[in-house]
């Protein structure tokens, strides 16, 4: 799983979800990629870019690649998404609750659609709900809280090299 297939997979889901109703076309964004976590200019400008009242973040992946002692080798993805709302002082707790709810939501579409090979149609991504954690998170930009959610995916691979990688014939 590459990168943009990972960006473009939740872009999709977060025009899917009624709470998030992604729609950047119609000035309606409430999904952002997150291409450096440390940066938190990076989360104002998300933040601030928004239409939405919920906001759906995705961090850059990260992971790594092992042979399982075998033949057969696969990729292991960390998957870290922030689901966050616009909230005054008084009702903290409420916009947490549905955050994790929306978040949840996420989580099952995800795992009905490892189920389904609809991740990347055809492939198999393994979605790994065994460890899922989540983190209450804010205030973020001031009035944003909500929570931060990491689970793995899975996926099968061939270590193999493209042909015109190399000068010399492999």
């Amino acid at each position: 799983m590459n990168e943009v297939e990972y960006i473009e997979y939740f872009e999709a889901l977060a025009r899917k979800n009624c709470v998030l109703n992604h729609n950047p076309e119609d000035n309606k964004k409430s999904f952002f990629c997150i291409n450096n976590p440390y940066e938190t200019a990076e989360f104002d400008q998300a933040l601030r870019s928004s239409a939405a009242s919920t906001v759906f973040l995705l961090d850059a992946p990260a992971g790594y690649l092992s042979d399982n002692g075998s033949g057969n080798c696969t990729q292991t993805t960390k998957i870290e998404f922030l689901v966050l709302g616009k909230s005054g002082k008084e009702n903290i707790r409420t916009t947490r609750t549905h955050c994790f709810q929306t978040g949840f939501d996420i989580l099952a579409r995800v795992g009905s659609d490892a189920k389904k090979k609809a991740i990347i149609p055809g492939r198999s991504i393994y979605f790994m709900n065994e460890n899922i954690t989540y983190d209450v998170v804010g205030p973020i930009n001031i009035n944003y809280y909500g929570y931060a959610f990491q689970f793995n995916f899975v996926c099968p691979f061939s270590f193999s090299s493209e042909s015109g990688a190399w000068t010399d014939h492999i």
